[in-house]
């Protein structure tokens, strides 16, 4: 097997390279991955890479460009000073980009810069990126996506590439995309395919990058329908939505109620419809009571695949969602630590109401407000009052204002007439506030969630009378 490697980019003194791209036997499953570096004395791979390459082409820019550069040029880069330092062995076929996270602790207890390589036969390996002696001759861990542990059947296999009908991708196809690494939570994203018992499956799977093993709530199967409903891409977004990320959906092109349509109706996720450029909701649009608000999505400049610098203009839903997606990462810029209910509700309550023109009566008038997260230094008062049934304040009852995406707890007590009051409430979250009482009666309703915007002044709890 002959194995040919493509450089990517280069940063300091690690390099790293893209794809094993030519075989000459389509059954040999084995490629050798090269690390090079430059060879001289004071650039060994002990002062490695500081940046990361966390997805295609270094980040989510896409851009395939290091900004921060600072060693290499053309007059050091040259076959004097610079080749090959090592080979891995896998176990199949590179199409993904290997991706690289510096000064990781892995399970091992030591700090490892690592060089993450995802193949064909479904499986994903850590490596030491700095040398394949001692004990980095195996990798940091091997996970294989075809066992149980990784949510596949017994005798689970990647898919043969005759059944794809092209060997374009070959001998099999397993995880073809380049996996993103989200370095906050230390988790690879990935989808891998399978053939199980006749059947084909693909997975999105969340993989720890420190230990290799599934993340909770991952792996989930991707299914995917044009009309009507699938249940188990909605259970997969809620289950992503409910681990902390947030969705934009397009809510379709068809003229017709997004409640019809998976995976618009996903009732957590934000469905988002298109407007045009006259603030009407645009003809083609999926509108409906599962449509959470509307975006421009009618002739918009888009980026195009026929070149690096192409661009198209588009119309659609799928336009529109892009739009809300930019609203909710300026929202978390601004709160990082903000929930996905947190965020969406966020993006809903700062939409402009009443200046669409709907065509229906059963989709919001909102169209989206892209400076969702203006308001982040603001801080209001939420106060209240706890009341028995006659319309007495009790006094002495306990009440706590919780955030859950930072787990702050702010508590008081009701004064002599019932009243309690928070001051310098951060608006744009998300809180649960509690009343409880200190004597033997009950409260009803006594929890609640409220999404803070502007001054809340007129909460109400009523207690069990009985003991008064």
């Amino acid at each position: 097997m002959t194995a040919q490697f493509r450089l990517l980019r280069s940063q300091c003194q690690s390099l790293l390279f893209a794809q094993c791209l030519g075989f000459s036997s389509a059954v040999i499953r084995t490629c050798v991955w090269s690390l090079l570096f430059a060879i001289s004395p004071l650039l060994f791979a002990q002062v490695p890479t500081p940046v990361p390459v966390t997805t295609w082409r270094y980040d989510l820019s896409h851009a395939g460009q290091n900004t921060r550069e600072t060693a290499l040029n053309p007059s050091n880069v040259n076959p004097n000073s610079f080749g090959k330092l090592f080979t891995l062995p896998v176990d199949s076929t590179v199409y993904a980009q290997p991706l690289y996270v510096p000064g990781l602790k892995m399970s091992d207890g030591l700090v490892h810069n690592v060089l993450f390589v995802a193949t064909e036969n479904d499986s994903v390996y850590a490596f030491d990126a700095d040398s394949n002696g001692g004990s980095n001759a195996s990798p940091l861990w091997h996970a294989s996506l075809l066992t149980s542990a990784y949510g596949a059947a017994s005798g689970a296999t990647a898919v043969p590439w005759q059944d794809n009908g092209s060997p374009d991708v070959a001998p099999t196809v397993g995880i073809t995309g380049t996996p993103a690494i989200d370095t906050a939570t230390n988790t690879i994203f990935l989808v891998s395919s399978t053939k199980e018992n006749g059947a084909y499956f693909s997975r999105l799977h969340a993989i720890n990058i420190i230990t290799g093993k599934e993340q909770p709530n991952s792996p989930v199967n991707i299914s995917a329908t044009v009309a009507g409903a699938s249940l188990s891409l909605e259970t997969a977004i809620t289950n992503s939505i409910n681990s902390g990320v947030t969705y934009t959906i397009a809510a379709g092109n068809d003229a017709s109620n997004a409640c019809g349509y998976t995976p618009a109706r996903t009732p957590n996720a934000l469905t988002v419809g298109a407007s045009d450029e006259t603030d009407l909701r645009a003809l083609y649009s999926n509108y409906g009571s599962c449509v959470d608000l509307f975006a421009p999505g009618n002739r918009i400049d888009s980026d195009w695949a026929s070149s690096d610098t192409a661009t198209a203009n588009l119309s659609g839903s799928s336009m529109a969602a892009p739009m809300a997606a930019g609203a909710a990462a300026l929202y978390l810029e601004a709160f990082p630590a903000a929930t996905a209910a947190s965020v969406a509700q966020a993006i809903r309550s700062a939409a402009t109401p009443n200046v669409l023109t709907t065509n229906d009566p059963f989709s919001p008038n909102l169209l989206l407000y892209s400076n969702v997260a203006s308001n982040a230094s603001q801080a209001v008062s939420v106060a209240g009052r706890v009341i028995n049934t006659n319309g007495r304040g009790i006094r002495g009852v306990a009440v706590s204002l919780t955030d859950p995406s930072t787990g702050s707890i702010l508590t008081t007590r009701t004064g002599q007439f019932g009243y309690f009051k928070f001051n310098d409430v951060a608006v744009g979250r998300s809180y649960t506030l509690t009343a409880t009482p200190h004597r033997n009666y009950t409260i009803t309703d006594n929890q609640r969630t409220l999404y803070i915007n502007s001054e809340l002044t007129d909460i109400t709890f009523i207690g069990n009378t009985s003991v008064y």
